[in-house]
Order: structure tokens, then sequence, then C-alpha cells
């Protein structure tokens, strides 16, 4: 029985269908990732997948069991697109961003003991972050945003984490090390990822499996095509496509080769 199995979904906005008869397996302790022009559906699929969105048909099954019949989904995390885009203003501290990961769990209005900001600590230290606790938000890069909240995401102990398109609006130092603790958080804790994202060169070098999406439907063919070569992004894109090396010079520069 597999981890996660995604069966014969379908799904519409407005009448418009955006998934089409989607079926996939997910095992326990894979880092997935799932490519895709813009408009193939991936977003919506992983939307469902964390139980966001009810299929029109078809269902989700985690370990066999239907995710609509499933009360407490504490196990599963997800990093929305733009999460990173967050009020610089808004007067929180590291810690306390990072402590909303447990709210779900125990409810809104209870305080948090001793154990509970021992996880906060934890968390944060498997980010990297610990140092920085006590700093508000509004005082972080766009690097350590994103550690924070991943810290935020992991400090319930989840057994699965769901990222879309979580290198957008990040440097490439920020990105490599994005990179880096997922692989941590996979390979030391256990934690099953599924990544959207466009950046196909990194995703392929550091995911287990690749899920190739197009028009709402899962294309197998292109999981069979050589990454290196230069027709897998114009067969996944459905255009010419030109490959362009971006190197970082020590001053911050880029230059395209």
């Amino acid at each position: 029985m597999s981890y996660i199995e995604v069966k014969n979904v379908n799904f519409a906005y407005d009448g418009r269908q955006v998934l089409r008869n989607v079926s996939l397996k997910i095992e326990k302790g894979e880092f997935v990732g799932i490519i895709g022009p813009n408009g193939s559906g991936k977003s919506t699929l992983v939307k469902v997948m964390v139980g966001n969105l009810v299929p029109s048909t078809g269902e989700v099954l985690y370990e066999g069991v239907n995710l609509q019949n499933i009360k407490d989904r504490s196990f599963i995390s997800y990093l929305p697109q733009r999460s990173f885009s967050f009020n610089s203003s808004f007067p929180a501290s590291v810690e306390e961003v990072v402590s909303m990961g447990l709210y779900a769990r125990k409810g809104l209005f209870k305080r948090l003991s001793k154990e509970d900001w021992e996880k906060v600590y934890e968390a944060l230290k498997i980010v990297d972050m610990f140092e920085f606790r006590s700093r508000l938000i509004g005082r972080l890069s766009g690097g350590q945003l994103q550690r924070v909240f991943i810290a935020r995401s992991i400090v319930s102990e989840p057994q699965i984490l769901f990222l879309d398109e979580p290198t957008t609006g990040i440097d490439a130092k920020s990105e490599k090390a994005l990179y880096e603790l997922l692989e941590k958080l996979n390979k030391e804790r256990g934690i099953t990822i599924v990544m959207v994202t466009h950046d196909i060169m990194a995703i392929t070098n550091k995911a287990h499996r690749i899920i190739c999406m197009t028009d709402g439907k899962i294309n197998e063919k292109c999981e069979a095509i050589d990454i290196e070569k230069h027709d897998f992004t114009s067969f996944l894109y459905e255009y010419p496509v030109k490959k362009v090396k971006h190197q970082h010079n020590n001053n911050g520069s880029v230059e395209h080769v």
C-alpha cells in the first residue's frame, strides 16, 4: 500500500477542467518534484492532495484512508505560493511566528507549554535560525524569512511537507540553502517532501522522482527523456527553449553565458 495515492482525480474551476483523471502514488520518505508549464495544474493538484480543494471526482488516499475522512491532518504541512510575502511590519518575533505552527493542533486560545516552546526552539535549530529567535521578522532577509516559515511548517512534526514554488523571489545562495535544508529534512527526519517548482535542473538533481504535468494531466513520456538534453524542456513546455547558464560572480552580479 502506498503512503499517498491519488486515484482518477478530476477538478474544475467554474466549469474549466484543471485536473484530468490524475492518478499517482507517493511512497513514504520520497522527495518528489512536480514540474510543468503555468496552468498545467501543479498547484491545484497539491491543493487537492492537502485537502484544501475537494476533487470533482476521484479520491486522495493516505495509507488507504480517504483524505476526506481524516479529521486530524496535522501530519500534513503545506507552504503555499507566496507564503513568504509576509507583512514585514507585523510586530512578531521569529519564535512567535514559528509557534503559530502549533496552534492548529492545540487550538488558538491554548497557552503553549514548556514542551511546546522546546519544539519551537528545536525547529529553529534545524533551520539554523535559533540565534535569531527574538528578532522581529521585519528585520530578516528573504532567505531567513523563508527558513522561519519552514520552521513553522515542521514544528508540529509533520510526516509530509508540501511546498509550492518556494524558491520564487530568493537569491541563488538562499535557493541552494533551501535545497540543502530540504535534503536534511528528508534524509535525517524522514519527512516526505512534495515540491512544485519551475526550477527543472535544480529539482532533478535533488528529488528522487519527478512528476511532469501538462494540460491538467501527468505526462509520463517526459520521465523517459534525458533531463540533460535540450529537448527535455522543449518537450515539457511545448515550445523551443534556449538554455542560459547563470554564473554568479563574487560581487553579486549575474553573468549570462
